[in-house]
């Protein structure tokens, strides 16, 4: 098993090739939602997205085997009270978790969830939550092995 540490942003530039898989992924499962942006102009705007999150309290952890990242967890706390439901306002949302395709089955994801997990609760948060492409089941599967659960749906028709 690689080792998991807490990354940071002096990290973030070691990502963009785990981050261009997932990129690759995404277009693989979700087709019907047009072509992607280049592979420079993604990173480019993901991993500014990692900086300004890492710099607002964000948690990186990394997976790390020798000296390559062949996995990654990066997420913020966000704050979201509904009118309706006393359900978790306060919560530590994955914005991103990949593992390297050569590396999963390995239980690398499931370490990654679970040191998640951990930062939300020594951060006394009530939920963890992440967003999945609903056409992605693989990633959906794995999230609900691991004891999430379907909560809101979003909806998007585009508009010519």
């Amino acid at each position: 098993m690689p080792e998991l540490i807490r990354g940071n942003a002096s990290r973030i530039d070691e990502l963009e090739p785990l981050w261009l898989s997932l990129r690759a992924h995404h277009g693989s499962v979700t087709p019907e939602w047009g072509p992607l942006h280049p592979a420079g102009e993604s990173w480019a705007v993901r991993s500014e997205t990692y900086r300004e999150l890492m710099a607002d309290g964000g948690a990186m952890f990394l997976a790390v085997d020798g000296a390559a990242v062949i996995g990654y967890a990066i997420c913020e706390e966000e704050t979201w009270r509904s009118p309706t439901w006393q359900w978790p306002a306060n919560f530590l949302s994955i914005v991103d978790l990949i593992v390297l395709p050569a590396h999963r089955g390995e239980g690398i994801g499931v370490a990654l969830l679970t040191a998640v997990e951990d930062e939300a609760r020594s951060r006394g948060l009530d939920a963890v939550d992440m967003n999945a492409a609903a056409p992605n089941q693989e990633a959906r599967l794995f999230y609900e092995k691991h004891g999430y659960r379907l909560d809101l749906v979003t909806y998007r028709k585009p508009l010519d």
